[in-house]
């Protein structure tokens, strides 16, 4: 019996996660325009509005998807008994604490105050190193779960992989570029909304992807037998 996850059709717009991905898109698509609204349009003029800024709206919402992805990974544990979405649902968790209290940043914050006469870029060099930390801790315990598992939490996990991948090309990558290479006044728009914009998205992708697979698994289709067999007790 072919065990393997039905995903492929995951982004049919008239399912639920195809709908939730929908409204998510529309959410990141306001929240980037009013960020480009507020900088050159100078309204809304909260600084909430900002997509870069601490506690803002963008940030709060990141906030929400990244703990939401963290608890339907638990039920997908729950479920499928495969242990290699406990690691899925501690990294998310853990990017909900990282942005909440600042984690990386207080490593380039250290790093900053340790050698202050190497410049900015030590601090945001303590930053990077902090998240590699972090990336290499997460693969040496995912990675032997990942290869355990067969079939259908296989290929959930691999597609995980792949979307985790990109969020840290966006949120890791794209930053540092930023800030090592073009940290200019020109750059803060378009590098801000290629960062937080594209993490918005991807964050958006992801608890739509993993909803939908949720909302699959562990569902026993109904049969026309089953479905007979309701309509005669009725």
């Amino acid at each position: 019996m072919d065990e393997r996850p039905r995903t492929s059709r995951w982004l049919d717009l008239t399912s639920g996660a195809g709908l939730l991905l929908c409204l998510f898109l529309a959410a990141d698509a306001a929240l980037i325009a009013l960020h480009l609204s507020l900088k050159f349009v100078g309204y809304p003029s909260g600084w909430t509005f900002d997509l870069g800024a601490e506690r803002g709206y963008g940030e709060l919402i990141q906030y929400l998807k990244a703990i939401w992805i963290a608890l339907l990974l638990l039920t997908l544990l729950q479920r499928l008994r495969a242990p290699v979405f406990l690691a899925w649902a501690a990294l998310f968790a853990y990017i909900a604490a990282d942005d909440w209290f600042g984690l990386h940043e207080r490593a380039g914050e250290w790093a900053g105050a340790r050698w202050p006469e190497r410049g900015d870029w030590v601090w945001h060099a303590g930053e990077l190193g902090f998240l590699v930390g972090v990336v290499v801790m997460f693969l040496v315990v995912a990675v032997p779960l990942h290869r355990r598992e067969r079939g259908r939490s296989r290929e959930v996990s691999r597609r995980l992989f792949w979307l985790a991948a990109a969020l840290g090309a966006v949120g890791v990558g794209v930053d540092a570029v930023h800030h090592l290479l073009f940290d200019a006044p020109w750059a803060d728009v378009p590098f801000t909304v290629l960062e937080d914009g594209g993490e918005l998205v991807l964050m958006s992708v992801i608890v739509a992807f993993v909803f939908a697979v949720a909302e699959r698994t562990g569902r026993p289709e109904r049969t026309h037998s089953t479905a007979a067999t309701a309509v005669e007790m009725a």
